[in-house]
């Protein structure tokens, strides 16, 4: 499976947001948006999954094991999510990005971390309306996620805990800021 790249929030939810994406996936509708190869050979892949009894996208994160194409572990998340991009954190980590699409409330962008292993380590939500389609991390550990606010570059610092360091409206593009980190 091979996809475009792409990039993604704060508040913290719980571990029951989540439910762990089944190995058989190939009856139903995925759509990657970002994939990498890991250092293992396996593949990370972040997009879209819907079944057929789902109405809205939900997103995934997944591990695959390319030799034998079986899932090494997964998490869907809840339905109306859209997830970008991913970054494999110096520790072996993964943290990525997306957009939780909610037409009467309003949506809003979240960051969620998970280990190596597959296990969830925490999730972060933007309370006001943005954007973040990028994510990579700084010589110094921390993750940076580049995105949009209000039709402006936004470019936001967590710490590895994911709590937000800073944030910023830089005048050049954010990816172009985010690529210069991979």
């Amino acid at each position: 499976i091979l996809a475009v790249l792409v990039c993604i929030s704060l508040q913290s939810f719980g571990q029951q947001s989540f439910k762990l994406l089944p190995n058989d996936i190939t009856q139903n509708y995925l759509s990657v948006r970002y994939q990498d190869l890991t250092p293992a050979g396996d593949y990370i892949s972040v997009g879209g999954y819907r079944d057929s009894l789902t109405v809205s996208e939900r997103g995934f994160i997944s591990l695959v094991d390319p030799s034998s194409g079986s899932t090494v572990w997964g998490w869907l998340f809840e339905p109306s999510t859209l997830l970008w991009s991913v970054a494999r954190m110096s520790n072996g980590d993964f943290v990525t990005v997306g957009q939780v699409i909610q037409p009467v409330t309003g949506s809003f962008a979240f960051v969620a971390r998970f280990g190596g292993n597959g296990a969830f380590l925490w999730r972060v939500n933007l309370s006001t309306p943005t954007d973040l389609r990028c994510v990579a991390e700084s010589p110094d550990g921390n993750i940076w996620t580049g995105g949009s606010i209000g039709g402006k570059e936004l470019l936001t610092c967590f710490n590895p805990a994911g709590t937000i360091l800073w944030s910023k409206n830089p005048p050049e593009s954010v990816s172009s800021i985010i690529s210069h980190l991979m």
